[in-house]
């Protein structure tokens, strides 16, 4: 299990902000970023997620991290 710090959780907050200032749907932001505190790939998701620019991208890295949820739901 991946344990966050405290610098990780105040990231993954900054994080989400971004995501929902971009568009993204509250509740998907909000079951990312819990996720994202036990799962390091769902965290190296949304740092990777807010680097990009290009809006495809992002795209498929929001598909990747439903993938992520659906593998933990």
């Amino acid at each position: 299990m991946f344990i966050t710090t405290k610098e990780e959780i105040a990231r993954i907050d900054s994080l989400s902000d971004r995501m929902l200032e971009r568009g993204v749907e509250a509740d998907l932001v909000g079951k990312i970023s819990t996720l994202a505190r036990t799962d390091q790939g769902t965290y190296d998701l949304m740092v990777l997620w807010a680097a990009e620019w290009d809006d495809n991208e992002r795209d498929e890295i929001l598909r990747d991290m439903q993938k992520s949820l659906d593998d933990y739901a």
